[in-house]
């Protein structure tokens, strides 16, 4: 199972579906196409200073070598970014497909009571 969590904060008079229907159609847009290489390079370089940054402490080390072993991602946090710095635009494009379906998604609307 994935989980994956589009939480988003509605300007006044945005509708909840209107929100949804944007992130739908970006989710299939992502299974259709593959992401340009300019904005792949931008969020590619994102993701790998978002991890390095995640693993300069000893303690996030050792957070971080803990998740790969238990999820089975990777033995060394080298590997791991190895792994991440040879992932492709159509890599990512192939996961969206294989997990970005309509059967078995929910979505949910938290709509606070007013006072």
């Amino acid at each position: 199972m994935v989980v994956i969590r589009f939480p988003s904060t509605l300007d006044t008079g945005v509708t909840h579906d209107r929100v949804e229907r944007v992130i739908l159609e970006e989710l299939d847009k992502m299974t259709r196409s593959r992401l340009g290489d300019e904005e792949f390079s931008r969020v590619r370089r994102q993701m790998l200073s978002a991890s390095a940054f995640m693993t300069d402490t000893i303690t996030w080390r050792a957070f971080r070598f803990g998740q790969l072993l238990a999820t089975d991602s990777a033995t060394s946090l080298a590997e791991w970014y190895e792994r991440l710095a040879a992932v492709t635009a159509e890599d990512v494009r192939a996961a969206a497909e294989s997990i970005f379906h309509e059967k078995g998604r929910v979505v949910g609307w938290f709509v606070p009571e007013s006072s």
